[in-house]
């Protein structure tokens, strides 16, 4: 439970008059997570000037490395379709990637900067990613992980297999959660 309370203080929402009205804070002012702006329009050059030097595209609508890497913010496009993971082979495909997203995010999370994951509706693909990113990088059990990104955005991971990826994530990493909640 003492991560449940860590996480807890970790968790923040945002300003709804602020420019990133539609970004869900999971590590405050450092990694958040979104819809894309095909569901939401995202004003770039504020991004920018509110600190978020990197983005994360999990889903490709209406999205343009150019026109993001031109507003001076890094991007990874690491796109995933927009399917449910219905057997352990999608599972196991959608974790794969991780390692390379997390990779991105601890490198430009440092010094202060931002970095938002998206995918089109912000709730499963992102979801999981951030919460395998709790597992990975804070010591999050399966369970916290799912309910602090719930606690957030409530319809997160409720497409089939995504919160089953981040209970194999934490199995992967070595199976240290496996006995916890």
């Amino acid at each position: 439970m003492a991560n449940l309370e860590r996480l807890k203080r970790l968790l923040i929402c945002a300003d709804p008059a602020a420019p990133m009205q539609h970004i869900y804070w999971l590590i405050p002012e450092k990694i958040g997570g979104r819809c894309g702006p095909a569901v939401a329009g995202w004003d770039l050059a504020a991004w920018k000037q509110a600190g978020i030097r990197a983005i994360v595209s999990l889903d490709e609508t209406q999205v343009s490395t150019w026109q993001i890497q031109d507003a001076g913010i890094a991007h990874l496009p690491i796109y995933w379709p927009m399917i449910e993971l219905t057997s352990h082979a999608l599972q196991r495909d959608f974790v794969q990637r991780l390692p390379a997203i997390f990779r991105f995010l601890d490198e430009h999370s440092q010094d202060g900067d931002k970095v938002v994951v998206h995918c089109y509706h912000g709730l499963d693909r992102t979801g999981a990613v951030l919460a395998c990113y709790l597992v990975y990088r804070h010591g999050s059990t399966p369970k916290e992980a799912i309910t602090a990104v719930r606690k957030l955005r409530p319809q997160a991971l409720s497409a089939y297999g995504y919160a089953q990826a981040v209970h194999l994530f934490a199995e992967q990493v070595g199976g240290l959660f496996s006995h916890q909640h």
